[in-house]
């Protein structure tokens, strides 16, 4: 009965899909999943401001002064250069091609801002000053932490574990045992959950998500929460 056992052990988990190749020695092939829950360090912004005009002197002049009212607005919170990025000023021709000929009818002039507020609690602060600088885009606000590497190894680790105790509960309702590792595989890369930040800013002062006012002083910032996934082959013996 344990041989047959075995056996299907080992032709269930090669038809998994997921090894290249089965091992040759009898084995358990489980996931492993982790997550590891830290403090938020910094949130990551993207902004734009776009204008279209027919003349391209004047709409660069506006994307100017707008420019102007965000640095502005990022330096009322204390924000330091340093964290104030910006790509150079973008500008498209627009054209007509409704007809044989291509018609200048414009241009499109825009620019990007990457803003790290390194205090999380000015994210109601800071959405609030953007928005009266009349911005026209917004990505999803991104959580970062300045100890990824080191939240990620910790979540591997525990991927691991959960592996193992996976492993020992289908060992000991097999009447098997486990004597070795064969093989380790990450199922996914770590990766920092997002599902605390929705494109979906309507201009109040806060995402909604948060479910939270826009004051800054009663702002709620979420923990980071970082989750790895790990495939482990053990070898397996009866016991």
């Amino acid at each position: 009965m344990k041989t047959l056992l075995l056996f299907v052990l080992t032709s269930v988990a090669a038809l998994a899909g997921d090894l290249p190749q089965a091992p040759e020695k009898p084995f358990i092939y489980v996931t492993g999943t982790a997550t590891v829950i830290a403090p938020l360090d910094a949130i990551r912004l993207r902004v734009g401001i776009v204008l279209t005009d027919k003349n391209q002197k004047k709409a660069y002049a506006g994307i100017s002064d707008r420019s102007l009212l965000i640095i502005k607005a990022l330096k009322s919170l204390d924000i330091p250069n340093a964290d104030i990025s910006s790509l150079r000023i973008d500008i498209v021709p627009q054209y007509d091609n409704r007809s044989d000929r291509r018609v200048l009818v414009g241009y499109n002039v825009s620019r990007v801002f990457t803003v790290m507020l390194r205090d999380p609690l000015k994210l109601a602060a800071c959405l609030d000053a953007l928005e009266n600088t009349g911005i026209d885009q917004m990505d999803s606000p991104i959580p970062v932490s300045f100890k990824e590497a080191e939240i990620a190894k910790t979540a591997f680790q525990d991927a691991f574990a959960d592996a193992r105790n996976r492993a020992d509960m289908l060992a000991a309702a097999s009447g098997l045992r486990i004597v070795g590792v064969l093989a380790v595989s990450e199922a996914s890369p770590p990766r920092i959950s997002d599902h605390f930040y929705h494109q979906d800013y309507s201009g109040t002062g806060t995402m909604s998500k948060f479910e939270v006012n826009s004051s800054a002083d009663s702002f709620i910032v979420p923990p980071i929460e970082l989750t790895s996934s790990v495939n482990v082959i053990f070898e397996v013996t009866p016991k």
